[in-house]
């Protein structure tokens, strides 16, 4: 178990992190173009990244709910602010939405997956697993739809994956029983 002050350390030392990256990208970019061009991008990425990531880091896994609801929160602005910069009409936020909204679902699932079976961690992984092989394929159709629709759905490597996807969760989960049933006392 991770101490407090252990915590706190690590957390601001990531602020820290993030903020030499803000004053080195700003310094750097206006010494080059005489302003603020491709810096914008990991500016903007360093605040969501410190946003998200700071509640879990300082406060562990209490944190975790907080840095969730934090990320579901910001992620369609941080895309819309990407978008704004890169300049390409919606196309980022479009995208990155739809990307986000399966991915978000999928974090979620698994959020409340590992909480209810806080004591059967093999069993909640080896669910998330075999869940993250249909959103995978919803996510691969999304990204087909909105990219590039002659391109196609599938090559081999998503049904790999979807595959790998379903094959380790089976594992996992089969792994789980046997290891209840072998450790449950007679």
């Amino acid at each position: 178990m991770v101490s407090k002050k252990l915590r706190l350390i690590l957390s601001l030392s990531f602020i820290a992190v993030l903020t030499v990256g803000i004053i080195v990208c700003s310094i750097v970019d206006a010494a080059i173009s005489g302003s603020l061009t491709w810096s914008l991008y990991p500016i903007s990425s360093c605040i969501f990244a410190g946003c998200v990531m700071f509640p879990a880091l300082f406060s562990g896994k209490r944190g975790i709910l907080t840095s969730m609801i934090m990320l579901t929160i910001l992620i369609i602005p941080y895309l819309f602010v990407l978008d704004r910069i890169a300049g390409t009409d919606g196309l980022i936020l479009r995208v990155g939405a739809v990307s986000a909204v399966i991915a978000l679902a999928y974090l979620w699932s698994v959020f409340f997956i590992m909480k209810r079976f806080k004591s059967r961690k093999l069993l909640g992984i080896g669910i998330s697993a075999i869940i993250a092989a249909p959103l995978s394929i919803i996510l691969n159709c999304s990204l087909s739809f909105l990219i590039s629709p002659e391109a196609g759905i599938f090559d081999v490597w998503d049904i790999l994956n979807v595959v790998i996807l379903m094959a380790s969760g089976l594992f996992l989960i089969c792994f789980d029983l046997i290891l209840r049933k072998h450790l449950r006392p007679r």
